[in-house]
């Protein structure tokens, strides 16, 4: 009796100690679920071996090509071969066009400069111009945000060849003004005339800018669409990985749950 009270001490008191030494974590995992950036959010690609879309639209998503998977930032990313794209249909208002503010942002990898559509939505088939937006990286070894006409000037930004970088394209009508940021940094800012994204019923394009041309080569990971502008500290948790408050929440209900589990 004395021996089975003694293993139920200790068995309590490493419950405590483990306890303890958890709860740094714990406390981290809420403060990243209060702080995690799911208003707006129109489409969430993770690519974790998959293209389910994780935002409430649950979007479905068509693969024009092959469809492969590489190491990642987070866990999986998608791989480009210059002859893939994937596509979203245009069927919800206000989920990717006709809205006064939008946010892209994704992770990139690629090994080349060269021309392409990161990702892309055109107004009329076979036109490039006035688009709804594009974010593409060029030949000319800058990443460029757009919404709208052709104005001739645009955001622009430098990216490093052959590592991860995050990058953001940033529509806001309220100020008149494109932004885009590389890893977190704003790099510039573009002035517009469009209060609105132009509205349009081509599919988003993911990967080229249209079926057959400009196509992208490397990996895209995290991919994120809100039809609203976020803010710098937003974008700067968006890189953390912050994206639905339900997956801190998960994994904290599993942590506490093995915890008061065991023997």
């Amino acid at each position: 009796m004395g021996r089975n009270k003694d293993s139920k001490v200790r068995s309590d008191m490493m419950r405590y100690k483990i306890l303890m030494c958890l709860l740094p974590v714990m406390c981290l995992l809420m403060l990243q679920t209060a702080f995690a950036v799911e208003d707006g959010l129109m489409l969430y690609l993770p690519f974790n071996e998959n293209l389910k879309d994780l935002s409430d639209n649950n979007f479905a998503v068509e693969v024009q090509g092959k469809e492969s998977y590489a190491d990642g930032k987070f866990d999986q990313a998608f791989e480009f071969d210059g002859a893939t794209n994937l596509a979203i249909q245009d069927e919800k208002e206000g989920a990717f066009d006709g809205i006064s503010g939008l946010t892209i942002g994704v992770w990139v990898n690629q090994e080349t400069h060269h021309d392409n559509g990161i990702v892309v939505k055109l107004t009329t088939a076979g036109s490039f111009w006035p688009c709804s937006y594009n974010l593409e990286t060029w030949s000319d070894q800058l990443a460029y945000f757009d919404v709208g006409a052709d104005a001739g000037s645009y955001a622009t930004a430098s990216y490093t060849l052959g590592e991860w970088y995050y990058l953001v394209g940033v529509f806001d009508g309220a100020k008149g003004e494109d932004r885009i940021y590389i890893d977190g940094n704003l790099e510039k800012t573009n002035k517009r005339d469009e209060k609105t994204v132009p509205d349009g019923t081509e599919p988003v394009y993911i990967g080229c800018v249209s079926p057959g041309s400009y196509y992208f080569i490397g990996a895209l990971d995290e991919l994120v669409i809100y039809n609203r502008a976020l803010t710098d500290a937003e974008i700067k948790e968006n890189m953390q990985g912050n994206i639905l408050a339900v997956d801190k929440v998960g994994k904290l209900s599993t942590t506490w749950a093995n915890i008061k589990n065991q023997d």
